[in-house]
């Protein structure tokens, strides 16, 4: 997921980190490099997680099938691919770490291969407009922009019931999609790059740990004028919904249950709004000035104060909720016809492995961008937390456990189908 705009009002230097990483969410563009923040202090000893390895491709019996080629190549033959292609280009989000991750994929390539090329990662304010160059170019016959788009999981649908997306799998160049254990499984067309993306209130432990294990759990009255909740406007206030509906053991592809379960936000739910807002900046500054204890939003928000090590931020954490997650996590896929299929399934390989999972200190990232870049462990391998963002990090990404019981996939066909008319009447009280 996508990162919004954050308030700039008197934090310092570090409310600048943050402006730069969260400008997506909210529609917005890119930023210049923040500047390294203060880590948290250490609280725990090293943790353990769960990403696929660096696994680099190995041959079967006659070298490596490239599915998309249909076709095997030896380790020349593919270096002599790469060659030919020169340069990938990929649609993504506007990470703060993109050009370090850009930097990073090159020296890869040119490290295993022996061969110089360029990626091109190019960062649309909104994914849609990805899917609007791929179709427009297919239907002109034209030649398809992207060589990979990597982003939220319901763009892939969409893609995919318009017949844009290419069988990538199986693949022996992208081997390290057999260990990735996140679900759901959309072999053999695309793979998950993220793990734990998902709405979720996001709270204060220091007050509400001990009892605040559900989104029912937002009607407490110890609440009462405690809470920020989304407005109606997109995924963040559907999805919300969504994980609501659950919790009170309703069916959000039930029209009457899920009219009751908005009738829940309005009647139950309202007397504990502060505020209603999409707003990173505005619920930023609720949390660090105490005057709300919990937020629904995108748990990303968890990771960025957390990281940010700025006053209030201290106690801040994510944690599923125990009915369950909605996950909006992001996939990897090659749009039919691109022009660089064995640059674009390098890619895809090297997203998955470790160096690119947890990136260490050669990407010279700061807490906060790294806190925005990694979204959670995709399997069940042990990997080491780097150190500077060691101490925090159980206390704003779920486990593998915690993943596999606790989140769960969306319609995003029916979804798409009912946002509307779920929102429209939930506008009438989220205001």
């Amino acid at each position: 997921m996508n990162p919004p705009e954050i308030n700039k009002r008197s934090f310092g230097r570090v409310s600048l980190v943050l402006l730069g990483l969260l400008a997506l969410l909210a529609g917005c563009g890119g930023a210049t490099t923040p500047t390294p923040v203060v880590p948290p202090p250490q609280t725990s000893s090293p943790t353990f997680v769960s990403p696929p390895s660096t696994v680099q491709p190995s041959p079967t019996p006659g070298g490596f099938f490239v599915s998309i080629l249909n076709r095997r190549l030896d380790r020349q033959e593919i270096a002599d691919a790469i060659q030919s292609e020169d340069s990938v280009t990929v649609g993504g989000w506007n990470y703060a770490a993109s050009d370090a991750l850009t930097i990073q994929f090159e020296a890869w390539v040119k490290s295993e291969y022996g061969v110089d090329v360029r990626l091109e990662y190019i960062r649309e304010p909104s994914p849609a407009a990805y899917l609007e160059q791929v179709y427009a170019a297919q239907q002109d016959n034209a030649t398809v922009p992207y060589d990979v788009v990597a982003v939220e999981e319901n763009y892939l649908i969409d893609a995919l019931a318009h017949d844009a997306v290419e069988k990538m799998l199986p693949s022996d160049l992208v081997s390290n999609a057999a260990r990735i254990a996140i679900l759901p499984d959309h072999t053999p067309y695309a793979v998950p790059f993220q793990a734990s993306a998902t709405v979720a209130p996001i709270f204060h432990a220091d007050r509400v740990g001990e009892w605040f294990h559900d989104w029912r759990d937002l009607a407490d009255a110890r609440l009462r004028r405690r809470i920020a909740l989304p407005r109606a406007e997109g995924k963040v206030a559907g999805l919300f919904l969504v994980g609501l509906a659950g919790s009170l053991g309703k069916d959000y592809k039930n029209p009457a249950q899920m009219r009751e379960t908005i009738e829940f936000v309005c009647a139950d739910l309202q007397p504990n709004v502060l505020q209603y807002t999409n707003n990173f900046s505005e619920i930023q500054e609720l949390l660090r000035e105490n005057r709300i204890d919990a937020a629904v939003t995108w748990n990303l928000l968890a990771r960025l104060e957390r990281y940010s090590g700025a006053d209030g931020t201290g106690d801040i954490v994510f944690v599923p909720m125990t009915s369950g997650q909605p996950a909006i996590n992001g996939y990897a896929w090659i749009p039919k016809g691109a022009s660089h299929p064995v640059l674009a399934q390098l890619f895809v390989q090297w997203r998955l492995s470790d160096a690119a999972q947890f990136p260490d200190e050669a990407w010279d990232l700061s807490n906060v961008e790294w806190g925005e870049y990694h979204e959670g462990p995709l399997s069940s391998a042990g990997v080491e937390v780097p150190q500077p963002v060691r101490g925090a990090y159980e206390s704003v990404y779920p486990s593998p456990e915690e993943i596999k019981q606790y989140y769960y996939a969306v319609d995003w066909a029916y979804y798409a189908e009912h946002e509307a008319e779920w929102l429209e009447q939930y506008g009438k009280c989220a205001s």
